[in-house]
């Protein structure tokens, strides 16, 4: 629990912070939806910069005279994970899921989250120096890897037996979920540089899933006021519903 004093504490229950490799993004839930907001969106050059860094501290102790809030939840979304089945998870092994898809480093703290839709174990590397960062500040949170809180928002509610794929779009980098019908298909994360090179891994995750381009339903979530790479799509995807909506809000 932090910031006790301030008169705003009835109102905010949640601050949420997003990290990633693109910048940091906070998000104020507020006691009645409609009123939550934006606390500030921060794109760096270099997250893992003395720089970005600086400014992340400079900017979350602004929020924390600012704002009041009963709890803090933090989300990293970066690459540097990897999805167990639980049946084959081994504790002692877990730098062995890492090592064929992420370079490690002697150091690295490697920490794992059980999803029980899928019932699997998230191996993955948080941002331990921002993590660091908000300990000195608040003396309790909450953190996981952002594709564990995409798992959540996309899973599917009903037992529809459609075919569909979700993809969130942040600076320079997006994540894609995919489901048969109820049926947990993939979840993935790639850099792109161009809208084409963002079209391309949609469409081979699509080709790899052998989902009909003219059937899947494709949800599309952003909070970019750049969306070229939406017309993109729609050169090849029949069935495109994007929406927009700040991310970081989806820490829940």
């Amino acid at each position: 629990m932090v910031n006790k004093n301030n008169k705003l504490y009835q109102l905010f229950q949640r601050l949420s912070i997003l990290i990633d490799q693109g910048g940091f993004s906070f998000y104020l839930h507020h006691t009645n939806p409609e009123k939550s907001k934006s606390a500030g969106k921060h794109k760096v050059e270099d997250i893992f910069g003395s720089k970005s860094l600086k400014l992340f501290k400079h900017q979350l102790k602004d929020i924390l005279k600012t704002y009041n809030f009963k709890e803090v939840k933090v989300a990293f979304a970066n690459s540097y994970y990897a999805f167990v089945p639980e049946d084959y998870y081994h504790e002692e092994a877990k730098a062995d899921y890492l090592k064929y898809n992420v370079e490690l480093f002697e150091g690295d703290h490697i920490t794992t989250d059980y999803i029980e839709a899928p019932q699997v174990q998230q191996v993955y590397i948080p941002l331990m120096n921002y993590h660091n960062s908000i300990l000195e500040l608040i003396d309790e949170f909450e953190y996981q890897h952002f594709t564990n809180v995409l798992m959540q928002h996309a899973q599917p509610k009903d037992f529809d037996n459609e075919n569909y794929i979700n993809v969130y779009v942040r600076q320079n980098s997006i994540d894609i979920l995919a489901y048969e019908g109820m049926k947990f298909k993939l979840c993935n994360s790639f850099a792109y540089d161009t809208d084409y090179d963002l079209a391309y891994y949609v469409l081979f995750a699509l080709e790899q899933l052998n989902f009909n381009q003219l059937e899947v339903q494709m949800n599309l979530y952003h909070d970019s006021d750049q969306t070229s790479w939406l017309e993109v799509l729609k050169r090849y995807v029949k069935h495109v519903h994007c929406n927009r909506t700040d991310l970081a809000a989806l820490i829940q």
